[in-house]
């Protein structure tokens, strides 16, 4: 559910002007997430894998959304993977996922900080393309059975899942009215 919560966030993200205010708000469901056990919070990682699976198919049929999905699915991998892309060393795993990012928006002298390289992945798709209706459908299932599990199996995580719950059909209401507007 928290997982599903940082996903349709990430529809709100429509300009570069309110990119910082969206990032705010991913940063705090990854934060979120950080609150639940170790088990419940590896199980929403499923959210993540869907995504790219989708990138993947759009990718390889060569649709116009590719680049939206190549964005998307780097963000998600480096928000909620907590890759902070000017303190990892050319060393370390993330540094890959950082100089894909970098190279996605065009900065070949490393120049872009953090919030730069996120906000610019933000801002450099159209949102609506990814969250459409059958993505909403998709995700809902599975990331409300994924809740309805945890609760099951690690009650003390109920809380955070029942809130997040709402969140997302307060966030997936508002982004079907934003793309009826």
């Amino acid at each position: 559910m928290i997982m599903f919560l940082a996903l349709t966030l990430l529809v709100t993200m429509v300009t570069v002007t309110a990119a910082s205010e969206d990032l705010e708000m991913l940063e705090k469901t990854a934060e979120d997430i950080r609150h639940l056990s170790p088990g419940s919070r590896n199980l929403f990682w499923v959210i993540p894998h869907i995504d790219n699976l989708i990138r993947e198919f759009e990718c390889e049929r060569e649709a116009t959304s590719c680049k939206a999905w190549q964005a998307n699915t780097m963000l998600m991998k480096l928000e909620f993977g907590l890759v902070n892309c000017e303190s990892v060393s050319l060393l370390e795993v993330d540094s890959e996922l950082c100089q894909d990012a970098r190279e996605f928006l065009g900065d070949d002298k490393a120049e872009l900080s953090d919030d730069d390289i996120k906000q610019g992945l933000i801002a450099s798709f159209d949102h609506d393309v990814i969250y459409t209706d059958e993505y909403f459908d998709l995700v809902n299932a599975v990331s409300f059975a994924m809740g309805n599990y945890i609760c099951k199996k690690d009650p003390e995580s109920c809380d955070i899942i029942r809130q997040a719950k709402k969140d997302s059909k307060e966030f997936e209401e508002k982004t079907k009215a934003r793309r009826r507007v």
